[in-house]
């Protein structure tokens, strides 16, 4: 297997794991909008007691961050799909182009260069939410993994990249 094609790996199926999750996520967030919608439309009609009144505004209270809550949740899952929407179409079209020409390969180059500047976009935002968790005398797991798994996956790609090995057809030299 030629050294693009680990490439390809590398970022692509990470890739498609959180496009696939930020899909997910964003169906669900879907459902609980339009749940909270239909809590909406359940306004009685005749005259209300006290009881019911406050019974209402408390249901339209909570269907109301149920909204915004819903809204959160679909902004998040557009984010992740776009960035790795992003980062996969960069290593599909940087797979493309691969040729062992010099041309080529500094074509192949530049565009997973910009793949990893993409891939490393949210590790400033990771340490500082792993700073503040750390602050609060809470281990920070999320923020940990996630820096640890760009930053693997971006050493293992610029080495790919960025040596001799892109030139082979697979790993025999190291």
């Amino acid at each position: 297997m030629s050294t693009a094609n680990r490439n390809l790996l590398l970022l692509g199926l990470p890739s498609l794991l959180l496009l696939a999750a930020g899909t997910a996520l964003f169906c669900m967030a879907d459902t609980l909008l339009s749940e909270s919608i239909s809590l909406l439309d359940q306004t009685p009609a005749g005259e209300l007691g006290d009881v019911e009144g406050y019974a209402l505004l408390f249901g339209m209270f909570a269907a109301g961050f149920g909204s915004l809550a819903a809204l959160a949740l679909q902004i998040v899952a557009a984010a992740a799909m776009l960035y790795s929407g992003l980062i996969l179409l960069l290593t599909i079209s940087a797979r493309i182009l691969y040729r062992n020409t010099p041309g080529r390969i500094l074509a192949y180059r530049l565009v997973m260069g910009t793949a990893f500047v993409v891939l490393v976009l949210p590790a400033p935002g990771l340490l500082q939410m792993g700073l503040e968790t750390a602050q609060s005398g809470m281990i920070p797991w999320f923020p940990l993994f996630g820096l640890a798994v760009i930053a693997a996956l971006t050493l293992l790609g610029c080495r790919n990249t960025y040596t001799d090995r892109i030139r082979d057809a697979g790993f025999s030299k190291n």
